[in-house]
């Protein structure tokens, strides 16, 4: 199946999909946050493109994370990388020396922010070191988008930003011709995207011609 943007009566697009697709939902697309990866010249979404259930693009790897970190005093803890979406597993620390030490602080502690730990009134580990581990539950695939979808009257950031949020029908499950979908949105897949369709919550997997 293949559907063409009537504005260029050119720009077509073929289903990136394998077989019918049964099962589909909505997402809440935020089309501030997409680029010309995700849309074409017309305004239109591009079939193939991968989100979270959030309305989000996959961003970063799914999966268990550790991050290894310099002590402080109690209170915000800056971790690169980790997201209030993320799911905090541990934070261990460790006290180095002749009688080294290894204790569990995870109760103490939230993910407060973006790149960010706190556990105020908790215990101070200043000089010491943070084991952090934290797993990256919602990067993986929810849906792919299967036709395109009128977004924006154009996809320059003036016009982008300048959309307002979208309701998109997404695939949930089935199959996706790898080799199609990156055609439609002319680039390959990222490889954090790759892993978002592997990633164990996906119902979505990835075929290659």
């Amino acid at each position: 199946m293949t559907r063409t943007s009537v504005a260029t009566e050119g720009q077509d697009y073929s289903s990136p999909f394998v077989g019918p697709v049964h099962h589909t939902d909505v997402v809440r697309v935020d089309v501030s946050a997409l680029t010309t990866d995700e849309v074409d010249t017309d305004g239109l979404l591009k079939p193939g493109v991968p989100f979270k259930a959030n309305g989000l693009l996959i961003s970063r790897a799914p999966g268990l994370k550790q991050a290894v970190i310099a002590g402080g005093a109690a209170g915000a803890h800056t971790v690169t990388g980790i997201t209030t979406e993320d799911r905090l597993v541990s934070v261990h620390h460790y006290t180095p020396g002749s009688s080294s030490t290894y204790a569990d602080l995870t109760d103490e502690f939230t993910i407060s922010d973006a790149d960010e730990i706190d556990n105020a009134g908790g215990t101070a580990t200043t000089s010491d070191t943070l084991v952090v581990t934290y797993v990256s539950e919602e990067e993986y695939v929810f849906g792919v988008v299967m036709e395109p979808v009128k977004v924006a009257t154009g996809n320059t950031s003036t016009l982008l930003n300048a959309a307002t949020d979208i309701d998109v029908a997404v695939a949930v499950l089935g199959q996706v011709n790898r080799d199609i979908a990156e055609d439609n949105l002319g680039r390959a897949y990222t490889a954090n995207e790759v892993l978002a369709f592997k990633a164990a919550a996906s119902r979505l997997r990835l075929m290659q011609t």
